[in-house]
This record gives C-alpha cells, structure tokens and sequence, in this order.
C-alpha cells in the first residue's frame, strides 16, 4: 500500500508517545517528521528524556526557524497530501496550525481527557468550564478530524459527552520506547519483606502521595520496604521528610527515564495513586517489568490492569482502599507472583509494535479504505 507522507506535530519532542510513534516511523513506507514548537523544558533533559531516539522521523524544531509561520507554510506546501496527526486542542501547535489543517482532509488527532483537579475552587471552576470549552471544540473540529484517539476507554467516554460519535473514536494509549526488555523478562519471585515502589511527581492534587502516604501509615506490619523515586512536585518536602522518619521507607532521588523499566524489575509491586492522569505510564512500564501495580481507577491505564489482571484497582483517593490493598498483597506473596506471571504474559499486548501497528491499522482504515476496523490490542 501507498502512503501518504506522516506528519505528527508536538509541542515539544515526543517522549511518553514515542515508543509506537518510532515504531511507525520505521513501518511506514514513506516519509515521516516530527515537527516540534519548543526544545523539552530542562528538568526533563536531567531526567534523560533528550535521548536523541525518534526512530525514522525527520525532527523540526520551530524554535530554532526565524519564523515558525513560514516554516509551517513551507511545510503544508512541500507537502499538500500529507496525513497530520496533532497533539489534542489546547496546545500552542494545534493553534499555529489551525488555518491549515482546517484545508487538509486527512488529520488525525490523539487527546488526554481534560484535567478537572486542584483544589476545591479550582475543580469547581473546571467542572463548570471544561464541558464548554470542549464542546466548543468539537464544534470547531469535528470537519476537521477524520479520526479522534481519546487516551484511554475514559478518555473515549468522556468525549463522547463533548459530541463525539463512538464511530469516530479510537481508545489510545501513550507508550515509551522500550528500554532494556531483554533484561526484564525474567520474573523474580516474591519473598519477604515484600519490595513495593512508587516513582514520579510528589504530588497531593494528580499523584495522590498524600493518599499512599496516609495508606502506608495504617499498614501494621514488618514485611515489606517502599522506595520512592522523585524529587519534586508540591508535596516533595513534606514527602522526603516522611520517609526519612519511616524506617520502612526510603527516598532514593530521582532515577534517568530511560532506566526506569530495567530497574523495577528489582521489585514486587508498583503503587499507583493517581488522584487524575490523562494516561499514567508506570502501569505500561511496570507491566513490562513483569511486577505487580496496585493502582486507583483515576490512571486511566487502569485499564489494563483490569485487562491484564496484573494487579488490584482501588478508589482514587481512599487511603483505606489503598491500605487493604497493600496490606492483602503483602500478607499473600503467592497473589503477587500470580500478578508476575500475568503481567508477562500480557505485555506483548502493549508493546511498541502492538501499539504502533494499531495505530497503522487506524490510518489505513481512516484514509485507505482497509478492512476491517481496527480493535484496540490491549482491551
């Protein structure tokens, strides 16, 4: 088959997307460009995002143009018949962009859901904005879009509030590069104490670390070790001083993105207490790591633990859920080994290749006339 060029647009360089997106620029059989507005902010070049890996594509920095509108004019010119994929509707490139792409008859667009957290003004001021703000949106774009990929089955429902037609829709998913998975495939079994993590942002409004916090001082019991990796985030001081003072817990820093996978697989279980995510990539990377992930149903990628039956989903910000959770899987090594095992026999399903042919599928569907229509691997 003959594929038109491929265009994704990002605000900055593709990190927690790229693993499918590499994946496809490879697979493709034409001419493929991630084309960037900004450079990635600096705290997540210390954290090792800047790996320099975009498979196939031809990186466009805007920034680095003396005029990002001709450029993007150049862009749409060279190539007429291109397929453009955007990074949902609120960012600045999807704005520059607009009064091309409302021309172009082949654009695809992937969207986390709207974020509705912060403090109690704050999501009440979202809950009455956000519905519509995006229903304004549906309407700007609906001649626009030939295909809508919401993040998640969450993300799909919600959607469907704002106006979109379920037809219209694909469930995605953000997937990293896999790194080091040869080294993560050995599943190791579980002893005591049991070695449970939580890594990213130390935050009360997204993360719920107040939540897994308040859990893990409830839980009775001396068989079981927490490493938090982090650093920052609103909580991050209250955070580090607690696990300082907690002889079961400790603070272990920051650890570079890339190596994040290959390490947890050194633990049992992987604590998720997401309070709200568009997509939360630990479920993808601790899947992968074949480990345990007791996660709450705000992650979005609870989903697939759900389909995977690699762990427990709990309430999003109940520390009583939270606790009995933890506390059933480390009274019950043998639940986590099963947890093990599932886990490794579903990662194939989430795989950048799994991923990335999906997501193939989708555009041949979409603009090629391919039959049938695609099913999400991973549900």
């Amino acid at each position: 088959m003959n594929h038109n060029e491929l265009i994704f647009w990002f605000e900055r360089p593709p990190k927690v997307s790229k693993g499918a997106f590499n994946y496809v620029t490879k697979a493709w059989g034409n001419k493929v460009f991630y084309i960037c507005n900004n450079d990635l902010k600096e705290i997540r070049k210390k954290a090792a995002w800047d790996d320099g890996n975009f498979g196939h594509a031809e990186v466009i920095m805007l920034s680095d143009s003396q005029n990002a509108k001709e450029k993007i004019e150049e862009i749409f010119k060279l190539y007429p018949d291109a397929i453009h994929v955007i990074p949902g509707f609120t960012n600045k490139i999807t704005k520059l962009i607009h009064p091309y792409i409302r021309n172009s008859k082949k654009v695809v667009c992937f969207s986390e859901r709207p974020g509705i957290y912060g403090n109690g003004i704050k999501r009440f001021l979202k809950r009455m904005y956000i519905p519509l703000s995006y229903r304004y949106y549906y309407f700007k774009y609906r001649n626009i879009i030939s295909a809508f990929l919401p993040l998640g089955v969450k993300g799909v429902d919600i959607n469907m509030k704002f106006g979109w037609k379920k037809n219209q829709m694909f469930p995605y998913m953000y997937d990293p590069n896999n790194y080091a998975m040869e080294d993560a495939c050995e599943i190791k079994k579980t002893e005591y104490p049991i070695k449970m993590l939580y890594v990213g942002r130390f935050s009360e409004y997204t993360k719920g670390t107040d939540v897994l916090i308040k859990a893990i001082n409830l839980i009775d019991s001396p068989d079981w070790t927490l490493d938090l990796v982090g650093g920052y985030g609103d909580l991050k001081d209250y955070t580090i001083n607690w696990a300082n003072n907690h002889s079961q817990v400790s603070f272990i820093g920051m650890w570079p993105s890339n190596e994040v996978c290959t390490r947890m697989k050194d633990y049992d279980i992987c604590i998720i207490p997401s309070k709200f995510d568009g997509w939360n990539l630990l479920v993808n990377e601790a899947i992968r790591a074949n480990i345990g992930v007791i996660v709450t149903d705000e992650a979005v990628s609870d989903e697939l633990i759900k389909a995977s039956q690699a762990g427990i989903v709990v309430p999003a910000n109940q520390e009583v859920a939270l606790k009995q959770a933890l506390l059933r899987a480390v009274e019950t090594p043998a639940l986590i080994d099963g947890w093990k095992r599932n886990a490794k026999e579903y990662a194939p399903r989430i795989s950048s290749e799994s991923v990335g042919n999906y997501l193939i599928d989708i555009l041949e569907f979409t603009f090629y006339k391919k039959e049938p229509r695609p099913e999400c691997p991973w549900l």
